[in-house]
């Protein structure tokens, strides 16, 4: 199958949250999640998809279960949905570098990583070590930095970096990784980071034209609707990219133009398909 580039090395993958909108509020299942303090409540499940120069796929997804105010959860342990998702994966392919957002920062989380031996980089909230530090940094007209830190968890240590690196509005941006860099590398190692918005798009393709439609409050139902979209998304791209080998000889990781059921169409009215 890779004859198509479907894997292209250095294998980068994105890992994030997305949610579905639960809308009554009357006995409110232990499977119900709060969205931030925004009071609105959703089921959430967690992906982790091929991103960068590979053909955007979902390659594992995890439900998510938080501890809210009207159950008895216990606190969800994100660095264990990361490890299920990237272990998952690895039966697969060779991770190079995950990447994620600051909804998964935890000491916890970067340590289950360097664990699983695999490179990452996510952006870091900026507390009172990092605004100083930018303080600082703008005092002395510095646009890149690197700051050399260690992470300690209850598995294990690293030594890690944090980067600290202007964005396109000039805000420089702090973030943090396990790989090995210095500042004159730091700028472009983070613009690796621009390939986690892949996972935005998939999440767009998947809740628009794939996920069935149901009112159902059983939280099994609402997973396997979501694991069949994401099925149907990735037969959708592995289409996309087969009909871009056999019509115009073309492999891009562009998102594919028109609807899942055009591409579908096209293909298997093609003449090649049919020897």
């Amino acid at each position: 199958m890779n004859h198509l580039q479907i894997l292209q090395p250095p294998v980068t993958v994105a890992i994030d949250i997305t949610t579905l909108p639960y809308h009554t509020e009357d006995d409110l299942p232990s499977d119900v999640s709060g969205i931030d303090d925004s009071g609105e409540m959703a089921y959430k499940f967690a992906t982790l998809s091929l991103v960068g120069k590979s053909m955007p796929i979902v390659f594992a997804v995890e439900p998510v279960i938080e501890s809210s105010a009207w159950d008895d959860n216990f606190t969800h342990q994100y660095h264990r949905t990361v490890r299920r998702l990237v272990q998952r994966a690895q039966e697969f392919v060779s991770i190079d570098l995950v990447l994620a957002d600051r909804g998964f920062e935890s000491f916890q989380v970067y340590q289950t990583l360097d664990n699983l031996d695999v490179t990452y980089l996510f952006p870091k909230v900026e507390r009172s070590p990092e605004k100083t530090y930018i303080d600082e940094m703008e005092q002395e007209g510095q646009d890149v930095a690197v700051e050399q830190a260690m992470v300690r968890a209850r598995h294990g240590s690293h030594e890690c970096r944090v980067l600290f690196v202007s964005g396109r509005n000039s805000d420089t941006q702090p973030f943090i990784t396990n790989k090995r860099i210095i500042a004159e590398h730091a700028a472009a190692w983070v613009n690796h980071y621009a390939n986690r918005w892949w996972i935005e798009a998939e999440y767009q393709s998947i809740k628009q034209e794939f996920l069935a439609r149901t009112s159902s409050k059983d939280h099994t139902l609402r997973f396997y609707y979501f694991v069949f979209g994401i099925l149907m998304y990735n037969v959708w791209r592995l289409t996309d990219v087969m009909l871009k080998a056999t019509v115009s000889r073309e492999l891009t990781t562009a998102l594919p133009v028109g609807k899942a059921v055009d591409r579908v169409t096209a293909l298997s009215n093609h003449p090649n398909m049919n020897d």
